[in-house]
């Protein structure tokens, strides 16, 4: 498998607190926190256009379970189904570098610090 032993277990699952996805302890799993960081933005942008899984699954052509398995750390997101959801919100989900990630875990921090310092959530497109 890609990824090692490590992704047979979910991006969630790899936490020390997966009760607090998206705002979990992942130390030592920088793959796990940048999936962390894109369910976070997935979150917050959902959240603050009142959408649900299932009209996000209309606007990006993503499964509906899909989103909500990325939203809830269960899946280990491809590319693909990122920029899917990137295209269907108008937004950029994918987080601020991985080193970034990395030396924040390193230093103690949780990646959604780094999430929240730069996501810039864009004015909602217009509805035709």
């Amino acid at each position: 498998m890609v990824g090692g032993r490590a992704r047979s277990r979910s991006p969630r699952d790899l936490a020390q607190d997966p009760e607090n996805w998206p705002h979990a302890d992942l130390s030592g799993h920088v793959a796990a926190a940048v999936v962390q960081a894109i369910a976070a933005s997935l979150r917050a942008v959902m959240e603050e256009r009142g959408l649900s899984f299932r009209r996000l699954a209309e606007l990006s052509g993503v499964n509906r379970q899909t989103v909500n398995d990325v939203a809830v750390g269960r899946c280990w997101p491809d590319v693909a189904t990122i920029a899917q959801l990137e295209a269907g919100l108008s937004v950029r989900l994918w987080p601020v570098p991985a080193r970034r990630i990395l030396r924040n875990l390193t230093r103690g921090g949780h990646a959604f610090a780094l999430v929240r310092a730069s996501l810039i959530l864009p004015t909602r497109p217009s509805q035709r």
